[in-house]
């Protein structure tokens, strides 16, 4: 447990630790060194998957081909896939391996630290230092702006599944609020788009299966956090760049609907022939995967994903903006790999299926539907949106850690206060 704690603390505080000096080669060292280790003191876990390492090992295998068929090393095969196959690890072991009572109130309250920090990271971004980088988000990131989105979207499923059936306390509906500032402090718009989304969905995958947990005199917060939140919401619009309409006599319902609409443009939109929405650069990904069938099966080769290998090849395709998880796929290893890897993904969710939602205590029964709202945030990511859940481990490895957990059967039987 000891070494999953400081993957955590390393992957949660990468921001903060390239800002005070120290360089990003070193604390990736330091970072994926760890993993291997614990992958290594773990190993026997993980051979008790499989189907799922047979998975793994397929998309393995394409990555390799298209890096030996596109003529690049095949290091960069295993640097492409790293991430996922870390979650792999993580998941695998956390599923199996015996934790003591100790051990999982230290990892809880670690994590959970780490989640507040980022919080209190993006607050002085925003009231203190007073500006909004889209690169930063909390104290995790320093580059990767699409984190301040989907980061927020996990928490607040955290925050929803807890508050509905766990605990229907104040705390919960405050902290989702404090979640959102880190999507503000980075000047990031899509939050807008989909928070409402999984919001609705919540409610109605609540009240379709899981009726017994209905709304009652406990949930009495909502009444002050529904205005409280549609406050900021029009806050968050009106202060963000692009999609705030620059007059103080429109409606709310004209404000949401002036952003709505500059959505639908940016989505599709162009520069100068230049792609900058995600569907007009979805678009132009197919039809470059498809002007071939060893680009379309194998793709470019996963080199071509480095950064410092995309301002060429997506300046000679007009990409600018707008990469997800899935495109990012298609463009470094092909349909074969893309297809294999969100299989691999569904088959790990999959995994929920064997867990009775009965026998689990309060506690676990959020954190349960808080993965089930996941499996919806990692489709509308992959997508729609960006490559986070393959392409780090910010989002990937506490999804499966937790679920990994509820998988353990030391875990569920160890009776605690949550």
């Amino acid at each position: 447990m000891y070494h999953l704690i400081a993957i955590f603390t390393l992957v949660y505080l990468e921001g903060l630790f390239v800002r005070i000096g120290i360089p990003p080669q070193i604390y990736k060292l330091i970072l994926e060194g760890i993993i291997v280790l614990f992958a290594l003191r773990n190993f026997q876990y993980l051979v008790n998957y499989t189907k799922i390492g047979l998975l793994l090992a397929l998309i393995i295998i394409v990555t390799a081909i298209s890096s030996v068929y596109n003529n690049q090393s095949i290091i960069w095969a295993f640097s492409y896939l790293r991430f996922i196959i870390y979650g792999f690890v993580i998941f695998s072991a956390s599923s199996r391996k015996p934790f003591s009572q100790k051990e999982i109130k230290i990892a809880k309250r670690v994590i959970v630290t780490l989640l507040l920090l980022q919080i209190a990271g993006s607050a002085i971004q925003v009231f203190i230092i007073q500006e909004r980088i889209e690169g930063f988000v909390g104290l995790m990131s320093y580059t990767n702006g699409t984190t301040a989105v989907i980061f927020p979207l996990m928490t607040t499923a955290f925050c929803i599944s807890l508050y509905f059936f766990y605990r229907p306390s104040l705390i919960y509906l405050l902290l989702l609020l404090g979640f959102l500032i880190i999507s503000y402090s980075s000047g990031k718009r899509a939050i807008y788009f989909y928070l409402p989304g999984i919001f609705a969905l919540a409610f109605i995958i609540k009240s379709l299966f899981y009726r017994k947990y209905s709304l009652n005199l406990k949930h009495s917060h909502l009444l002050l956090f529904i205005p409280i939140f549609g406050f900021l919401y029009l806050f968050g619009i009106q202060n963000s760049k692009g999609i705030s309409r620059y007059d103080n006599s429109a409606s709310n319902f004209e404000v949401i609907q002036y952003a709505i609409e500059y959505a639908k443009w940016g989505n599709t939109a162009q520069d100068a022939g230049n792609t900058i929405g995600r569907s007009s650069t979805t678009d132009r990904i197919l039809e470059y995967s498809l002007s071939s069938t060893a680009k379309l099966l194998l793709g470019a080769g996963p080199i071509i994903m480095r950064d410092d290998n995309q301002e060429e090849v997506f300046g000679r395709l007009k990409i600018k903006y707008g990469i997800t998880g899935f495109t990012r796929d298609i463009m470094g290893i092909g349909f074969l790999g893309a297809i294999l890897t969100i299989i691999f993904y569904l088959s790990l969710f999959k995994k929920l299926k064997g867990i009775s939602f009965r026998g689990l205590s309060s506690y676990n029964r959020a954190l349960y539907f808080s993965i089930i709202l996941t499996i919806f945030i990692f489709g509308l990511s992959h997508f729609g949106y960006s490559a986070d859940f393959t392409s780090s481990g910010k989002i990937s490895f506490l999804i499966l850690f937790i679920l990994g957990l509820l998988k353990n059967r030391s875990y569920n039987t160890i009776k605690e206060r949550q």
